[in-house]
């Protein structure tokens, strides 16, 4: 009897070191950065620092170090690029500098102790001190977040209450708030008209044809910009990015055969035309002054005028550079 209870005391023990050994692993892995990743002159000096401007911040992972993420800082005034943040072994999304550049906002899959289950939530690393805060916590995934203009909200997709929708999380106030719902599918991050009034989003018709949509979240209001006369499981649209005077729309339309390029949809003619042919475009960003438009193809950044010309590769290490973000 007494051997019993040892025995039972002591997987008991081990159970709960076990677990304490994983709730200190997730945490430890939510810190400041500790392991630089290499930048070397050689990459620098490839980099066309004289078609770039302002900042830019994007994701790196590494050929000879899987499983770990680097947020990586280039400035074009400086001519510097640089490792601001560190993540392992959990991945971090879909990045988003914010309008002040002091900000990166992100999705992280991470573990919720509670319920031993990995979730996508949403954060904010600090840039000045590179502390990092999740903003939406909740046991739903959160992610493809927006900022508003004035960089004091969020838009976010969310499956929470077990319905796919856009949700609004207030920073100042720590609240979150229901927007409309959308299509599972047309999951993606929305983009904000500059007056922060209005934000387009992602959807699918009553036909399931994929489209895109104004949505005034005071009046609950939408008007329809674009429809694809494809259904939404052979196509969908993705990626938003509003240029800074909310003329025009770049987004990504993603095939389910496997060809994704980006698309500019004027907002004032309604015309569409397509900027990219490669077969892996994603993550289309405005340069501050739109003449550029900054991308991920392949393993490496790119950069490409409107009209689809002047083509230039922005980085060049031995890695997988993606989720660019040119500050608006």
């Amino acid at each position: 009897m007494g051997d019993n209870m040892l025995n039972t005391n002591y997987y008991r023990h081990l159970l709960f070191l076990y677990l304490a050994g994983i709730l200190l692993f997730c945490i430890e892995c939510e810190k400041t950065p500790t392991f630089p990743a290499p930048i070397t002159a050689d990459e620098i000096s490839q980099i066309p620092f004289d078609k770039l401007c302002g900042k830019i911040v994007f994701r790196r992972l590494l050929n000879k170090r899987p499983d770990e993420y680097f947020f990586i800082l280039l400035d074009a005034e400086k001519q510097t690029l640089k490792d601001v943040g560190y993540f392992c072994p959990n991945v971090p999304t879909n990045l988003a500098l914010s309008p002040q550049s002091d900000r990166i906002l992100f999705s992280y899959f991470v573990l919720k102790a509670d319920f031993q289950t990995l979730l996508w939530q949403m954060y904010v690393m600090n840039l000045e001190d590179e502390k990092i805060q999740n903003v939406t916590s909740s046991y739903f995934d959160d992610s493809y977040g927006a900022w508003t203009p004035d960089g004091r909200k969020i838009s976010f997709w969310s499956n929470r209450n077990m319905l796919s929708a856009i949700w609004l999380v207030d920073l100042e106030q720590d609240s979150s708030f229901f927007l409309k719902k959308v299509a599972e599918i047309a999951r993606t991050r929305c983009a904000w008209f500059p007056d922060g009034n209005r934000l387009i989003m992602a959807d699918s018709d009553s036909c399931g044809n994929a489209e895109l949509l104004i949505f005034n979240p005071e009046t609950k209001t939408t008007e329809s910009l674009i429809k694809s006369n494809l259904a939404a499981n052979a196509v969908v649209y993705k990626h938003l990015c509003l240029s800074i005077d909310g003329s025009n729309l770049l987004f990504v339309k993603s095939f389910a055969a496997g060809y994704d390029g980006i698309w500019l949809l004027n907002l004032i003619s309604k015309e569409s035309s397509q900027v990219t042919t490669g077969f892996f475009d994603w993550h289309p960003s405005w340069s501050p002054n739109m003449d550029e438009i900054l991308f991920s193809r392949g393993n490496h950044l790119y950069i490409i005028k409107p009209d689809g010309t002047e083509l230039a590769q922005v980085t060049f290490a031995a890695s997988t550079d993606e989720f660019p973000s040119w500050v608006p």
